[in-house]
This record gives C-alpha cells, sequence and structure tokens, in this order.
C-alpha cells in the first residue's frame, strides 16, 4: 500500500514512518508535504492508496486540501493535536481521526478499520463529513436508495435505534433508516438542542412532557421507554 503524510511538523511525519515501519511494513511512504498545496501536489502526483492527513496545517485546513483533488480515490486517516469540533464529523461519519501523539494501538485500530472498507466507502464518509462541516452541523447527510441530500437538523423531531441502524424522524412524518448507531447521533447532536434517553435522541423543541416510562412529543406521538 502507498501513502503519503501531510503534516506541517518535521517530527511527527518522522514518527509516523516509524510506526507505521513498525506496525505493517506493508505500508511504503512515498511522499511527504507540509502545506495545502503541496500536499494537493503530492497527492495527485503519486495516486497513493492511503493519505495521512493532519487537519490543521500552517495555511490552512486539510478540507480546504481535499477540496482542490479531481476526486477522493484513497482512504485517509486524519491525525489532530487538538480537540476541534471538526472531529465530532469525521467520528460521526466513521473516519479515523487519531491524537497526537499518535498511540500504536490507536493507530493499528484506524489501519485495521480501514482495512475492511472499500476505498470507495472510504471516500465516501470522508465526503459525509465534509459536507456536515461545510453546512456548520445544521444539516445531516443521508443517503435513501442511493441518493444523497442533506436533512436540516431542525426538522429533525428524534433518532430511533433499531436492531440495524437507526430511524430517524422529521416534521412532515417523513421517517429514515440511517446506518449510523444510536451512540453516534446522540454524540454529534448533544450540543444541538437534543438529548439522549434509552433507545431514543430526541430534539428538546419538540418534546411535550416527560414521564418516567415515556416521553412525549409534540402532536402526542410518544415513545415507550420501558419495554
Amino acid at each position: 500500500m502507498r501513502a503519503i503524510i501531510v503534516d506541517d511538523e518535521s517530527k511527527s511525519r518522522q514518527v509516523l514512518r516509524v510506526l507505521l515501519e513498525m506496525l505493517n511494513p506493508d505500508i511504503k511512504v512515498e511522499a511527504e508535504a507540509a502545506d495545502i498545496r503541496g500536499g494537493a501536489s503530492v497527492i495527485i502526483d503519486h495516486q497513493p492508496d492511503l493519505v495521512f492527513l493532519d487537519i490543521s496545517l500552517k495555511d490552512g485546513d486539510s478540507f480546504h486540501l481535499l477540496e482542490l483533488l479531481p476526486e477522493l480515490n484513497f482512504k485517509t486517516i486524519f491525525i489532530t493535536a487538538y480537540d476541534e469540533y471538526s472531529v465530532r464529523a469525521l467520528q460521526f461519519a466513521g473516519v479515523p481521526c487519531l491524537h497526537k501523539p499518535v498511540d500504536p494501538m490507536e493507530l493499528g485500530a484506524a489501519l485495521k478499520l480501514l482495512h475492511k472498507q472499500t476505498t470507495v466507502q472510504a471516500a465516501e464518509r470522508v465526503s459525509e463529513a465534509m459536507a456536515i462541516l461545510k453546512f456548520r452541523f445544521e444539516f445531516l447527510p443521508l443517503k435513501q436508495e442511493e441518493k444523497h441530500f442533506m436533512l436540516p437538523v431542525s426538522e429533525l423531531i428524534c433518532v430511533e435505534a433499531m436492531p440495524q441502524g437507526t430511524l430517524l424522524l422529521a416534521t412532515g412524518n417523513r421517517h429514515y433508516n440511517s446506518d449510523k448507531s444510536i451512540d453516534a447521533y446522540a454524540q454529534l447532536l448533544a450540543s444541538m438542542g437534543f438529548i439522549a434517553v434509552k433507545r431514543y435522541c430526541v430534539n428538546r423543541k419538540f418534546l411535550a412532557s416527560t414521564h418516567d416510562d415515556r416521553l412525549v412529543l409534540t402532536g402526542g406521538k410518544t415513545l415507550y421507554l420501558k419495554e
């Protein structure tokens, strides 16, 4: 597997190289870059299978770098030294994001996760995270019957855990299926007026009353907490 590292700290690039040699010698780092333009250039020139991207570069964030590329045809692992808000979007989309200093076990887990995904699947998850960030968490990306669209968070009433994934209820009695877990939605929406109760994540503005065994939404729909 051919890899590229984009990080504005030379020491961080060196450490990552050493860790990769220890954990997976089959990954060959073909090039490095320290900024957006340089990173875009080496990615286009080398067409790697895997790219390690530091979120915050000296000349901007690496999402801008990705926007300069004609397509996302590689897998990506993001790295950050901070608890940036963008990490929430990456985690929700299921994109690996490591914190500095990179922990070998976390790096190994990230590589194992990407091994299970096709390049197309990995790229779709990155695009999903970028869409959330582009709209400043005010819209959620959804995919129904191979069609992609953005659902305004203001129209989302609640998310319910299902045997597989989740069910989203929106205004106008609209229902959407998602492969994301209830925990993923609860984590993403916690600071946006939603509360997590049992197997639900509920928008407070649509909550009419709360009881020990149920939540009642505006309009009369009841969410039962004990089954």
